[in-house]
């Protein structure tokens, strides 16, 4: 009997190598993407496995207090905007974030999706915060943002010019 099973698993490993496929790339359970495209939107980049294979894609650098970036899952086909705190000036690490996606229409430039976070214990010295990811639909554009505009109302009504964003993408 184990003879046998010995034989499968070997014959099974020169088959997935003739495919072309190699058998230690295959991803594990716990590996695995939970989300692709638009079905990652809402959700966190963390636990769905996407933060794993981001890529910053556009960065803004503000005097050394903090870093924010716009990353790309590329496996997720998805965006997600992340801050990283450098120093201990900013308040308590207190930082609103939004993540934003725009489609390109007929009628021009149309901003589809907004999330918005608010990091009110980001650790200073390397401590990081993120938003909820927006999945890519076809060649959209994304862009993340960062405000420290302290209000007791929603993220949705800071003003434009109180946020800091990185160029779309």
């Amino acid at each position: 009997m184990f003879k046998r099973l010995a034989l499968f698993a070997a014959t099974a490993v020169v088959a997935a190598t003739v495919a072309g496929v190699s058998p230690a790339a295959a991803e594990s359970p716990s590996t695995a993407l939970a989300c692709s495209g638009t079905s990652c939107n809402g959700k966190n980049p963390n636990t769905e496995g996407c933060s794993a294979t981001g890529t910053p894609r556009e960065l803004f650098l503000h005097s050394g207090r903090y870093t924010l970036q716009l990353r790309d899952g590329a496996g997720c086909r998805a965006f997600w905007g992340r801050i990283v705190r450098d120093d201990c000036d900013l308040i308590q690490g207190f930082a609103h974030l939004r993540v934003q996606r725009r489609q390109w229409t007929t009628y021009g430039w149309y901003t589809t999706h907004t999330y918005y976070r608010i990091q009110s214990s980001v650790p200073c010295n390397g401590g990081v915060g993120y938003t909820s990811m927006v999945g890519n639909a076809n060649d959209d554009n994304f862009r993340a943002c960062h405000s420290g505009y302290i209000t007791a109302s929603a993220p949705s009504t800071i003003p434009e010019s109180a946020w800091t964003c990185t160029s779309w993408y």
